[in-house]
């Protein structure tokens, strides 16, 4: 038998905020947990009297701490989350959606200002049918019993407009249980797949319990540090992360995709100007040179590019771009632009850390537009960089900045010249996943399998055209171009990818765009 935590929302709608400032998807188990231990010191099942509470934790009750210790010595191995169109994420943003008034007055020269302040957290999930979290084997009678009536205790799970009813019960006592639609895994520092999530372990219950105690002392503040003030906003303190790991959610039946990087690295700009087209690859070599100097000597031929001669160089290598702010990226820091290194799937593991070793050396990055202060990287799945698009959408593909064409190639007008560029290039992208050859009957013949289609080309009017590259090959000009696409069944439609000479230094980067689905009328 195996033991079934869930959570569902009477009005639907779940509202909660993470650490970041952004609008979550869904709860983690430590905002469930945090709820239970919520609900054990204030509900029901606290301690009222003298001496009823645990030692260690006077206003819960030693059944309570039981049942919450398991919880953190015991984590779920899995969740059940519902499937659109019964899960509707939030969108991922901190702009401001209201505006209220707090109390505070601020003197500005010789005028008292009543303050105005900005609501952010205001997005919210829709959730229709329960999210469940799964054990593999059922807790003893007595921590079971605890955690049910801890659930009903609980009055909302996020901010307080999301009144929820949590439930705990085992798997054969319910005729249809949820299924599992997700592994929760502690994966590989080299593996980002699934998305990361938060769950308690040993220690997070007295964390919570000593930064519940630090921010109410026995003894009572002085008048003086007690009184009321015009100039400070309210608000309460950020929850400890002590005593938290993140897992990653990975989905049951997710397939390995084919991706030219299966692995992204972004590290978010917190200052620095905005990058022009022409200046994106500029960037990207500076970032480049920071990089090598970063690694050493012994740095490795997938990051310089520089292989040695005779050997068979594969059809990606480390790859470097900027992407500003507001890009559907699934990962990062919401509201940032983000400098990003696209790790090729051929790649060693011993080159993964050197990469990831230099990158942490990397904290500002002086350029000829400016200075780029940078904050921690973080890891994310080349195959789901970018956000799905909505179901009511299709996902077409556009070049961000220009793209530069890597052969010759003709064409009856200037369409088809760089149309023919643009799949050449895709398919060099994609060499390595090529099925029956890379001559030019077996390239297009695996474009039309996949429906890879160009709908837009044309060149870009610049003065400076080789700003758009960082080396040629010296026998053919340098034609950038922009170009619209769509992908077909070639990549996942969240996949990363680049294309052209430049794609490996900021060129060709593919953006995507989400475009209203052609109305089919049936057939009477």
């Amino acid at each position: 038998m195996a033991l079934l935590l869930t959570a569902r929302w009477p009005g639907h709608q779940y509202s909660g905020h993470g650490p970041d400032g952004t609008a979550e998807v869904m709860p983690s188990f430590a905002r469930v947990f945090s709820a239970l231990v919520h609900a054990a010191a204030t509900g029901a099942e606290s301690a009222t009297t003298p001496g009823e509470g645990h030692p260690d934790f006077p206003n819960l009750r030693p059944g309570s701490v039981d049942a919450l210790r398991w919880l953190e010595e015991n984590p779920p191995v899995g969740m059940h989350v519902p499937r659109f169109p019964d899960l509707i994420p939030a969108e991922r943003s901190r702009g401001n959606i209201a505006y209220r008034k707090e109390g505070v007055f601020l003197k500005e020269g010789k005028s008292t200002t009543y303050k105005v302040t900005a609501r952010k957290h205001g997005e919210s999930s829709w959730i229709s049918s329960a999210l469940g979290w799964i054990w593999e084997d059922s807790a003893p009678p007595q921590i079971q019993a605890h955690l049910d009536a801890l659930c009903a205790d609980v009055s909302h799970l996020g901010e307080g407009d999301s009144p929820a009813v949590l439930e705990v019960f085992e798997t054969a006592a319910r005729p249809s249980p949820p299924p599992l639609t997700h592994h929760l895994r502690r994966a590989s520092y080299f593996d980002p797949a699934g998305q990361p999530t938060r769950v308690p372990v040993p220690g997070r219950l007295s964390a919570l319990e000593q930064q519940f105690r630090e921010a109410r002392p026995g003894k009572p503040p002085t008048a003086a540090a007690d009184k009321h003030t015009v100039s400070t906003l309210p608000g309460s303190e950020q929850p400890t992360a002590d005593g938290l790991t993140s897992l990653r959610l990975i989905p049951v039946d997710a397939p390995e995709a084919q991706v030219p990087w299966p692995l992204a690295v972004l590290l978010p700009v917190q200052n620095g100007p905005t990058v022009p087209p022409e200046s994106r690859v500029d960037v990207a070599v500076h970032l480049h040179r920071a990089l090598i100097a970063a690694v050493g000597q012994d740095c490795p031929p997938s990051i310089t590019g520089r292989y040695p001669e005779g050997v068979q160089q594969p059809a990606n290598r480390v790859a470097l771009h900027w992407i500003p702010a507001g890009a559907p990226v699934s990962a990062g820091q919401a509201g940032a632009a983000h400098l990003v290194v696209l790790v090729p799937a051929e790649m060693a593991e011993v080159e993964h850390a050197q990469l990831f070793d230099g990158l942490s050396r990397i904290q500002s990055l002086r350029t000829r537009i400016g200075r780029f202060d940078l904050g921690p990287m973080e890891l994310a799945d080349g195959a789901s960089f970018w956000a799905p698009p909505a179901p009511e959408r299709h996902r077409e593909w556009r070049t961000d900045p220009a793209a530069v064409p890597e052969r010759w190639s003709r064409g009856t007008d200037q369409f088809e010249l760089f149309a023919q560029s643009a799949q050449f290039s895709f398919t060099t992208m994609m060499r390595d996943h090529l099925r029956g050859g890379t001559a030019a009957p077996e390239r297009s013949a695996w474009l039309q399998q996949h429906r890879v289609t160009v709908l837009e080309a044309e060149p870009v009017l610049t003065l400076d055209p080789t700003r758009f590259v960082h080396r040629t090959n010296r026998r053919m000009a340098v034609m950038p171009y922009t170009a619209r696409l769509d992908l077909g069944t070639a990549l996942p439609a969240t996949a990363v990818s680049a294309i052209g000479q430049s794609r490996h230094l900021g060129g060709g980067l593919l953006i995507p765009i989400d475009r209203p689905r052609p109305h089919v009328e049936e057939a009477p």
